[in-house]
């Protein structure tokens, strides 16, 4: 009997340590990811930087670097989104977008700064952006390619991205 209500014991501690709250699944996305461009009529590279934080965070920022691995020498722009992954459809938003002055008429003189020297730019979104993503087989870059806007005359390229960490 005393062998019978021990086994019924750890019967019971088991099924007990068996049951877990079912967890969502985590993002494929989560961690750092990059794009390098080397731009030559400007001799640098732009890096943008995708930092996956949680399943609907991120923040983005564009750097520039003097070659496709070393340290940035400032940035470009930066911000902070939201965003949803469902299968391979990504919608996005932006909030508190921070650039270079005269950031689409890029010079030498004005291609980038230090960060506490972008200059704040509200933006609106009257349309929630989309985008496809297409993941590579072992999971680490995926292209993006960002739906036509209406209000933009051309479609963004498809660009792809690599996960760092």
């Amino acid at each position: 009997m005393r062998y019978l209500c021990l086994l019924v014991i750890a019967a019971c501690t088991v099924s007990l340590s068996s049951c877990r709250d079912v967890e969502e699944p985590i993002s494929p996305l989560i961690g750092a990811w990059e794009n390098r461009v080397f731009v030559d009529s400007l001799n640098y590279w732009i890096v943008e930087r995708y930092d996956f934080v949680n399943d609907s965070t991120y923040d983005i920022k564009v750097t520039v670097r003097e070659s496709e691995t070393s340290k940035d020498l400032g940035y470009r722009f930066a911000t902070r989104g939201w965003y949803n992954l469902q299968e391979n459809a990504f919608t996005f938003t932006y909030s508190e977008i921070y650039q270079v002055k005269d950031y689409y008429l890029p010079s030498r003189a004005n291609l980038y700064a230090p960060k506490n020297e972008l200059r704040f730019i509200e933006i609106d979104f009257s349309d929630t952006p989309t985008a496809n993503l297409t993941f590579s087989t072992d999971g680490k870059q995926f292209e993006f390619l960002a739906e036509c806007l209406e209000y933009y005359s051309e479609c963004s390229l498809p660009k792809t991205y690599i996960k760092i960490n």
